[in-house]
Formats: structure tokens, sequence, C-alpha cells
């Protein structure tokens, strides 16, 4: 016999999926930040892309870092 005491409901159950897996793979705005910036000195990164990169990075780190690796040669 099931406990329901046990159990969550379904949408508590995916909010709180859906928040670990952005602390995994996301990051503080600040920290996000000086990420990017720190690309941006190198070249990896454009300084008109800042925003979105900020906004990427804040959200998915791992694809960030996924598309620096990949942009090229620095400018």
């Amino acid at each position: 016999e099931p406990d329901p005491a046990a159990y969550v409901p379904m949408a508590v159950f995916q909010a709180t999926a859906a928040e670990l897996n952005k602390v995994r793979q996301g990051t503080t705005k600040e920290a996000a930040e000086r990420h990017v910036d720190a690309h941006i000195k190198t070249g990896r990164v454009a300084p008109f892309m800042r925003e979105w990169a900020i906004g990427l990075c804040t959200v998915n780190m791992p694809a960030f870092d996924a598309f620096a690796a990949n942009v090229g040669p620095s400018f």
C-alpha cells in the first residue's frame, strides 16, 4: 500500500528537478559575468556578444564553454 506522505505532487517534483538542473549547469550572474569577461579578454568572445553570453552562461555554463571552445582562434 503506497504511503501518500512519502510522495510529492508532480509539479513540485518537476520544479525541484528544474532548479537542481539549473544549479548543476548554471552559475550566478556575477560568476557568469567574470567568466564571460575572461573570454572577452582572450578574444574568444566578441564584446558585442557579452549580454547573450552571460545569459547562456548563467543558465548553462557547459554549453557556453562548448561554444567558446569551438569559436575558432581568438581574434
